[in-house]
């Protein structure tokens, strides 16, 4: 029976210097969170490999937010923060590929997403424009939009420009997005 490791475990094991550590954390997280993420995306119109990319990918951004130090441990459980994370990539790669989500709870964030998508940001005829206005902002809303514009999640967007977490690179994206629209439209 393989070892069983507390959340605490796991992220010491990740900070150390030792690679046999990490990759025992790896080995343990991928088998861990497997069924979970497995049984989430498969039951949202997804096949098991793409299942597996996704874990994949939450492994390799929690490892990243683990060694820069930008996983709080005290805000979230991992079996959470990996949940989240998976839910986020999968309903964006729906988006990509303009499936809806089966699981009625999820309808909701996939119809946000998809007006996020709509609004005059992602979508605003004059790019040009965009691009002037964006060079008026301070250089973390310039790189926070950017990155938003160009499809990463806010997990992601956390780590490029060094937020504590997604929620707070969330606040600051709503933030910046209200400066940019005032700057487009100044009656906003």
């Amino acid at each position: 029976m393989a070892k069983r490791y507390s959340d605490q475990e796991v992220i010491s094991m990740l900070q150390s210097t030792d690679i046999r550590m990490h990759n025992e954390a790896l080995k343990f997280l991928h088998k861990a969170y497997e069924p979970m993420i497995l049984r989430y995306v498969t039951s949202n119109s997804g096949s098991r490999e793409e299942a597996e990319e996704i874990l994949n990918d939450v492994v390799f951004t929690f490892f990243k937010n683990v060694r820069s130090e930008k996983f709080e441990h005290q805000d979230a459980k991992i079996s959470t923060y990996f949940y989240g994370v998976a839910k986020r990539k999968w309903l964006t790669e729906l988006k990509k590929q303009k499936t809806r989500p089966r699981a009625a709870e999820d309808i909701e964030a996939w119809t946000q997403a998809d007006e996020a998508d709509d609004s005059q940001f992602t979508n605003y005829e004059n790019q040009e424009l965009v691009e002037r206005l964006l060079e008026k902002l301070e250089p973390n809303c310039q790189k926070l939009i950017r990155a938003f514009m160009d499809g990463w999640s806010m997990e992601d967007i956390a780590v490029m420009v060094g937020f504590r977490n997604a929620a707070s690179a969330k606040a600051q994206k709503y933030h910046c997005l209200k400066r940019l629209g005032k700057l487009i439209n100044p009656s906003l």
